[in-house]
């Protein structure tokens, strides 16, 4: 399953400021999903989180019929989702 979000937030994909804000949006996510992450592998659920030029695409890969839970969960994390400042510290210099 895949999924595309596009936004103009920051002007996104406009400028490469944007870009790189949109990879660090990216990196922070992963972060705070880490546990839901680690739960959905356990079950044979995998996702993935990738900005591209134009959007940020959102791919989910699975085998056993769980991906649903999977999926709603990630997306009400992802609608409640406010960046911390340990995870922007954990990424900025990378």
């Amino acid at each position: 399953m895949r999924c595309k979000i596009q936004t103009t937030d920051c002007n996104f994909p406009v400028n490469t400021e944007s870009l790189i804000f949109s990879m660090m949006w990216v990196n922070m996510l992963n972060e705070h999903h880490r546990e839901l992450n680690y739960m959905a592998q356990l079950s044979g659920i995998t996702s993935q989180i990738a900005p591209r030029t134009d959007h940020i695409l959102i791919t989910f890969d699975s085998y056993n019929d769980s991906v649903e839970n999977y999926v709603g969960k990630f997306f009400e994390s992802l609608q409640t989702f406010e960046p911390e400042e340990t995870y922007f510290e954990n990424i900025k210099d990378q």
